[in-house]
């Protein structure tokens, strides 16, 4: 917002300061709402959770990789981890020094399971007590993640002009190039809060597998649209639709009635 500001040829803290003075007096600068401290601590288990699931993640690769230098290979996925730590037990030819390693990262490994397990009871029991966050576990594809994260996260959705506007915030409209009346969109932005679009990208996914089970209005869109374009794009396009679901939700104090259904009013 700051640098179309910026004079030409110039860069000092002076001239910042002047763009930036320029800038937060423009009509169209949008501004961080203040989150209170019930919504700030709410964050912080998110973002401990992330940092938690990336050592997890770092861990589990560099236990594969140990294990595969001594050609010891098990298939993806963490279920398969005791079988690997099985297999490095029972194998007679490995070093102890190789052992007593691996038995240190799958102890590291075992700690880091509990406590983000533990965060994950904490979010979820938030998401089944905030009255906006039930609202949008109504909506298929979002589960108490997302919800808890979307409602720690907007403090007021009313600042979103329209649902567009919100998913716009989220990164998740194509990106423009147009010009001389030639509309020209490409992918999409990736601007805003990049862990609500990952859940929201995540839970379309998972969606998007059962495509044909799920029954009403946005099920047959969806169908259709996975008959005429790539998988990833109808799942990027599905979260598009669930971002403009989550602002209607929010804003209306509704929850979500696919149609043909009857949903219990929570």
């Amino acid at each position: 917002m700051v640098k179309p500001f910026v004079k030409r040829g110039k860069k000092n803290d002076a001239v910042d300061a002047a763009a930036i003075c320029l800038a937060a007096l423009h009509p169209d600068t949008r501004f961080v709402p203040i989150k209170n401290e019930e919504q700030q601590s709410l964050l912080s288990l998110h973002s401990t959770r992330t940092l938690l699931v990336k050592q997890q993640t770092m861990l589990v690769n560099a236990l594969r990789a140990l294990a595969a230098e001594f050609g010891l290979i098990v298939p993806l996925g963490n279920s398969r981890l005791p079988d690997l730590l099985a297999k490095i037990e029972t194998s007679p030819g490995l070093p102890d020094v190789m052992k007593q390693t691996v038995i240190l990262l799958f102890e590291q490994y075992g700690k880091l399971s509990e406590s983000i397990g533990c965060l994950e009871r904490r979010i979820q029991a938030h998401a089944r007590q905030d009255e906006d966050a039930r609202r949008l576990l109504t909506i298929p594809g979002i589960g108490p993640m997302t919800a808890s994260l979307i409602v720690a996260s907007v403090t007021d959705i009313d600042t979103f002009e329209s649902a567009r506007h919100f998913a716009a915030w989220l990164g998740l409209v194509p990106r423009q190039h147009s010009s001389g009346g030639k509309v020209r969109l490409g992918r999409i932005t990736k601007t805003g809060n990049r862990e609500i679009r990952k859940l929201l990208v995540l839970g379309a996914t998972s969606m998007s597998f059962r495509a044909q089970k799920w029954t009403g209005a946005a099920g047959a869109w969806l169908c259709k649209l996975l008959e005429r374009r790539p998988t990833r794009l109808a799942t990027v396009a599905l979260a598009n639709k669930l971002a403009r679901i989550v602002w209607a939700l929010l804003s209306r104090k509704e929850i979500y009635r696919p149609a043909g259904r009857n949903v219990a009013v929570i």
